[in-house]
């Protein structure tokens, strides 16, 4: 996984290769299912490189790691109010997912 800067906008982008064929088709279907979905990167394309496929997703922000690196050294309780959100982020994309039709 790559971040890459995308040429016509100028934003950085996230940029995974090499992939399988299967994740490729079902990240087109995602997009085409849900577009716009809150916590769904939007499939901005794909294709073959260097005989493995690509595909190419907007970045929604800084990397979970991050985001728990920065709690150290918080209360109990901010840490537990940041995991809460978090995990709600997660049950939507999830909920998303599943309603397309995918079991993750």
């Amino acid at each position: 996984v790559y971040l890459a800067e995308h040429r016509p906008t100028g934003s950085q982008v996230v940029l995974k290769w090499p992939v399988q064929a299967k994740e490729v088709a079902v990240l087109q279907e995602l997009d085409r299912q849900a577009p716009g979905c809150t916590g769904l990167p939007r499939l901005l394309g794909c294709g073959t490189q260097m005989g493995g496929h690509y595909v190419v997703t907007e970045m929604l922000g800084v990397d979970l790691t991050t985001i728990l690196e920065r709690l150290e050294g918080r209360s109990v309780s901010q840490r537990w109010a940041v995991s809460r959100v978090i995990g709600r982020l997660l049950m939507r994309r999830l909920e998303t997912i599943h309603a397309c039709g995918y079991v993750h």
